[in-house]
C-alpha cells in the first residue's frame, strides 16, 4: 500500500510518541539514586550535628572547610577480612562562600584483621586546604597516604579519638552504629563516580568543571546547601 505525505507524518509522530514513552522512565531513574543520596547526606548532616561530641568542632570545620564530603551510610563489616564502601557526596566552597554543585564519588576500602560485627556509619569529612580538594577533584586518593586525616567519632561504647596525621589536610566526623572500633579511614580510597556526574548533570563533565561552574543547575542540592550554611 502507498503512503500518502499524510501517512507517514502520522506514523513518524506516533513513533516518536512512543519512543519518548519508552525512554521518559529510563531518564527518571538515572538521576534517582542521586537524589536519593542527596536527601541522605542532608539527613546525616543534622544526625552529626545532633552528636554533642562533634557539634561544635564539626561546625568551626565546616567554616573554615574548602570543601565537604558526606557519606551517608558507609558500611562496614566482617569476620577476619573487612572492608568499608559508600557513595558521597562533594562540594566545594566557592569565592562568594556559597556551595558549588555536588559532585558524586565513591568511597572504598579493604582491611585485614580480628574483626567482627558490622556497621553503619555517617560520615563527613571537611577538606581544609586547596591541595587537598585539588587532589581529590583530580584522580583517586588515599586518605591517611596521600593526604592526612584527623578522626572524630561517637557511637556504642566509643570515645572521641584523633591520629597522629603529620598534617591534618582532612578532618573526619562520624556517628556509628553496630559493633566496630573506630578510627581514621586509613588508606581508603576516594574516586569521582563519573557515571553517577554525567547521569545527574546529562553530559560528560570532570569534577573540576562541576565545582567551577557557578551556572551549572543542581535544584535537589539547594538544601543541603542551606543545611551547610547554618551555624
Amino acid at each position: 500500500m502507498k503512503l500518502t505525505m499524510k501517512h507517514t507524518s502520522a506514523w513518524l509522530i506516533a513513533v516518536l510518541a512512543a519512543s519518548l514513552i519508552a525512554v521518559a522512565p529510563v531518564a527518571a531513574q538515572d538521576t534517582l539514586q542521586q537524589r536519593k543520596l542527596l536527601l541522605e547526606a542532608e539527613a546525616a548532616l543534622i544526625d552529626l550535628r545532633a552528636a554533642e561530641l562533634l557539634s561544635g568542632k564539626m561546625n568551626d570545620a565546616i567554616s573554615r572547610a574548602k570543601a565537604i564530603l558526606i557519606v551517608p551510610n558507609l558500611l562496614k563489616g566482617a569476620f577476619i577480612v573487612g572492608g568499608e564502601g559508600g557513595n558521597g557526596v562533594l562540594m566545594a566552597r566557592r569565592a562568594d562562600n556559597s556551595w558549588s554543585a555536588p559532585v558524586f564519588v565513591t568511597l572504598g576500602a579493604a582491611s585485614v584483621g580480628l574483626q567482627m560485627g558490622g556497621q553503619s556509619s555517617k560520615v563527613l569529612f571537611t577538606v581544609m586546604n586547596d591541595a587537598a580538594l585539588e587532589a581529590l577533584l583530580s584522580d583517586k586518593v588515599k586518605l591517611g597516604v596521600d593526604l592526612g586525616i584527623a578522626v572524630a567519632h561517637k557511637g556504642a561504647g566509643l570515645e572521641a579519638s584523633t591520629t597522629t596525621a603529620a598534617r591534618d589536610d582532612i578532618f573526619q566526623f562520624a556517628v556509628s552504629q553496630g559493633l566496630f572500633g573506630g578510627g581514621a579511614l586509613e588508606g581508603a580510597v576516594v574516586e569521582p563516580r563519573a557515571s553517577w556526574n554525567d547521569g545527574y548533570y546529562g553530559r560528560t563533565l570532570g569534577p573540576k568543571a562541576i565545582v567551577n561552574d557557578p551556572d551549572l543547575v543542581s535544584p535537589e542540592a539547594d538544601a543541603l546547601r542551606a543545611a551547610l550554611s547554618v551555624r
